[in-house]
C-alpha cells in the first residue's frame, strides 16, 4: 500500500512543480518583452510598465496566481486520495488528513486572493496616475504660454496660481476613474461641475441619475484632496523658455479598498503606505508619476518687421 501511495503522489508533484516552473518562466518573459518594448519611448504607457512598483505589483499578481494554482492542485489531489480510499472499502485516515489539508489550505488560499486583487487594482492605479502626469505636462504646456489678467504682472510663459488650478482640473480628472468613492467622504464637490452634468442629461431628455450627486461628487472631492500637482521651476528662475522642456509631477494617494490587503501593504511597503483619515482602517498607497513635454510658447501678438531704407 506503501508503494502504491508513493507511486501516485510522485507524479502529481512532478507535474505541480512542471507547471509552477512553466507559469513563472512565461511571467518573467512576459514582464521582460513588456519592458523591453515599453523602452522604446518616452510615453507615459511606457514609462508605466518601466516603473518598478508597477513591475512589483506585476510580479505579486503572477506569484500569487501560481501559488494558487499550486494550492488547487495539492486540494484536488487530497480529494482524490479520499475518493480512491472510499471506493476500495478501506477505512484509512485519508478523510482526516483532507479536512485538515483544507482548513489549513483555505486560509492561505483567501489571504492570496486578496493580496492578488489588491496588487491589480494598484497596477490600474499606476496607469491612471502615470496618465495624470501626462495630462498635467499637456495642459502645462498649453495654459503656461497664455497671458493672463492685464496688469496682473503674471505674463506669458508665467506659472500662477490660476494656471495651476487648471493644471490640476486635468490630472484630477484623469485620475477620477481610480478616485475612492468611500461613503465616509463628503459630498460637497464642485457644485457648478455637478449643475452642469445634470443639465447637460436635461436637454437631451434623459433624468439625471443618483450616483451625479452621490458617487461622482465623492469620488471628485476624493481625487482634489489626495492629489497633489507642481511643476518644476524654470531654468532662469522666472519664465518658461518656448522651447523649454516643463516637468510634471503627480502624487496620488490611491485608496486601497481590499480588507486585509490593504494594511499587509501599507506595512510591507514601507513609507508610500499611509492611514488615511476616514473611515475605520482605510489604508491607502502614495503613487507618483512625471511627465516631460516641451514648452509650445505660443505668441498672441505679431512682431512689427522692419525692411532696411
Amino acid at each position: 500500500m506503501a508503494r502504491a501511495n508513493k507511486g501516485h503522489t510522485k507524479p502529481f508533484r512532478l507535474r505541480t512543480w512542471h507547471v509552477a516552473a512553466g507559469l513563472v518562466a512565461v511571467a518573467l518573459t512576459a514582464i521582460w518583452s513588456w519592458r523591453a518594448i515599453a523602452g522604446g519611448g518616452p510615453g507615459w504607457l511606457a514609462l508605466t510598465f518601466r516603473s518598478s512598483a508597477f513591475a512589483t505589483d506585476a510580479i505579486i499578481v503572477v506569484s500569487a496566481a501560481v501559488l494558487l494554482a499550486a494550492l488547487a492542485g495539492m486540494l484536488i489531489h487530497a480529494g482524490r486520495l479520499v475518493r480512491r480510499a472510499r471506493s476500495s472499502g478501506a477505512r484509512s485516515g485519508q478523510d482526516g488528513v483532507a479536512m485538515i489539508e483544507f482548513a489549513l489550505v483555505l486560509p492561505v488560499a483567501l489571504i492570496l486572493s486578496l493580496i492578488m486583487a489588491q496588487s491589480a487594482l494598484l497596477m490600474v492605479g499606476h496607469l491612471c496616475v502615470h496618465y495624470s502626469a501626462y495630462c498635467a505636462a499637456r495642459s502645462a504646456i498649453v495654459y503656461v504660454p497664455l497671458g493672463y489678467e492685464p496688469g496682473s504682472g503674471e505674463g506669458r510663459n508665467v506659472l500662477n496660481s490660476a494656471k495651476l488650478s487648471r493644471i490640476k482640473d486635468a490630472a484630477v480628472w484623469a485620475i477620477l476613474p481610480v478616485a475612492s468613492s468611500s461613503k465616509h467622504l463628503p459630498e460637497d464637490a464642485s457644485v457648478a461641475l455637478l449643475d452642469g452634468i445634470e443639465n447637460l442629461l436635461l436637454t437631451y431628455g434623459q433624468d439625471p441619475p443618483h450616483w451625479v450627486r452621490s458617487l461622482l461628487s465623492r469620488k471628485l472631492y476624493y481625487a482634489e484632496e489626495y492629489t497633489e500637482v507642481w511643476l518644476d521651476d524654470p531654468e532662469n528662475g522666472h519664465a518658461y523658455g518656448e522651447k523649454e522642456t516643463i516637468n510634471a509631477h503627480v502624487k496620488h494617494v490611491f485608496h486601497m479598498s481590499v480588507p486585509y490587503a490593504s494594511r499587509i501593504y501599507s506595512m510591507v511597503r514601507g513609507g508610500d503606505g499611509v492611514k488615511l483619515d476616514f473611515g475605520a482602517d482605510e489604508y491607502g498607497m502614495i503613487i507618483r508619476a512625471s511627465s516631460i513635454l516641451t514648452n509650445e510658447g505660443v505668441r498672441d501678438y505679431i512682431e512689427p518687421e522692419e525692411y532696411p531704407q
